[in-house]
C-alpha cells in the first residue's frame, strides 16, 4: 500500500489513518476506486489486487475531481506492471541462483568437495564488492562468479587438486587451463556473459605474475582482482591435502 500526501520530503509512506479508511472502504476487495473530497484511492492490479495507492490533500487545497481521478488510474495501471515485472525479475534470478547452484553440484559429483563453494567464501567475496560500491548487477555478477569460478577444473584429472606433493611443472602447466576451461562451460548461457572475464582473470596477479594472460594492476577486472584476494584468504584459512589450515591472526 503506497500513501502519498502533499507537505511530505520523502512523498511516499505508510499512514495508518489511510490504511483504515481502505479497510473501510474495503477498496482492495472490491478493486474500485474511491475518491472524496481531500483523498483519492486506486487499486493496484494485475491478475488480482496487490496494493493500493492513496494521494491526500492537494497543495492548492482544491477537492479531487475526474482530472486527478483519471491520472491516479494512468498511475496505479502502470505501478501495477512494474511491481509484477519486478515480482517476476525476482523469481528469474532465483532460478538462475538455483541453476547456477545446481551446476556447481553436478561438478561436486565427481570429488565431493572440490568444486563447491564454501558460503563463507561467497560472503567475502560480496562484503568486498560492497566496500568497493558495486552496484546489484555487479555484485549479482560477482556471486555467480564465486559459485562457479573453478568450475573448469572439471575438465583434467581430480588428482592434480587433491595431490598432496608439489605439483611438477607440466601439471601446473595443465591446471593454468582451468580458467579458459570454466569459461567454455559458462559462455553459452546468455545471462552469464558479464561473468566470463571474472572467471577468466581470477588467477591473473597484481604484480603481472598471474595467468592465463599475464594481465597486470587495473587491467585486471575489478571483479577478478576482487576474487583472487578473496581467493588466496580462503586458501590460506582452509586446510588442504598438503597443509594444515592457517588461523586468521597468522
Amino acid at each position: 500500500m503506497i500513501i502519498a500526501t502533499s507537505g511530505n520530503k520523502n512523498i511516499v509512506h505508510y499512514d495508518r489513518t489511510c490504511t483504515k479508511k481502505l479497510k473501510k472502504e474495503n477498496i482492495l476487495s472490491r478493486g474500485k476506486m474511491v475518491i472524496g473530497r481531500n483523498q483519492l484511492c486506486s487499486p493496484l492490479t494485475d491478475e488480482d489486487i496487490i496494493g493500493a495507492i492513496c494521494v491526500m490533500n492537494k497543495l492548492n487545497k482544491t477537492p479531487f475531481d475526474e482530472f486527478d481521478k483519471e491520472i491516479l488510474m494512468t498511475l496505479s495501471e502502470q505501478a501495477g506492471i512494474a511491481i509484477k515485472n519486478a515480482q517476476l525479475y525476482k523469481e528469474q534470478e532465483n532460478i538462475s541462483i538455483g541453476s547456477i547452484k545446481s551446476l556447481a553440484a553436478v561438478l561436486d559429483t565427481r570429488t565431493p568437495g572440490t568444486y563447491r563453494v564454501k558460503e563463507s567464501f561467497i560472503k567475502i567475496v560480496l562484503a568486498m564488492g560492497r566496500e568497493f560500491h558495486l552496484n546489484t548487477e555487479g555484485l549479482r555478477n560477482l556471486h555467480y562468479a564465486a559459485i562457479l569460478h573453478d568450475a573448469g577444473q572439471i575438465a583434467f584429472p581430480d588428482e592434480l587438486f587433491t595431490k598432496t606433493d608439489k605439483l611438477t611443472g607440466k601439471e601446473y602447466s595443465i591446471i593454468k587451463r582451468h580458467p579458459h576451461k570454466g569459461v567454455s562451460i559458462i559462455k553459452h548461457l546468455d545471462f552469464l556473459k558479464p561473468v566470463v572475464p571474472i572467471i577468466l582473470h581470477h588467477h591473473e596477479n597484481y604484480d603481472g605474475n598471474g595467468y592465463p594472460r599475464g594481465l597486470k594492476a587495473e587491467k585486471i577486472p575489478l571483479g577478478a582482482r576482487i576474487m583472487a584476494v578473496a581467493s588466496t584468504f580462503s586458501t590460506m584459512t582452509t586446510k588442504r591435502p598438503y597443509r594444515q589450515e592457517l588461523g586468521i591472526q597468522a
